[in-house]
């Protein structure tokens, strides 16, 4: 799943990209540039993302 996916999903679901940050245990500058497909996340803070999005993976 892409950044931008992942954003589209955390908009639909109501959630703020900083609120996302924090539940996954990442700054949200990071969050952002993953988002913005500047940067890739490791693989458990990608996990992290998935679940709380509730994605299956």
């Amino acid at each position: 799943m892409t950044g931008a996916q992942c954003k589209k999903i955390i908009k639909s679901m109501g959630f703020t990209q900083s609120y996302v940050a924090r539940s996954i245990g990442l700054d949200p500058n990071s969050l952002g540039r993953y988002l913005n497909g500047k940067a890739e996340l490791n693989r458990s803070k990608y996990y992290r993302l998935l679940m709380l999005l509730e994605i299956d993976w």
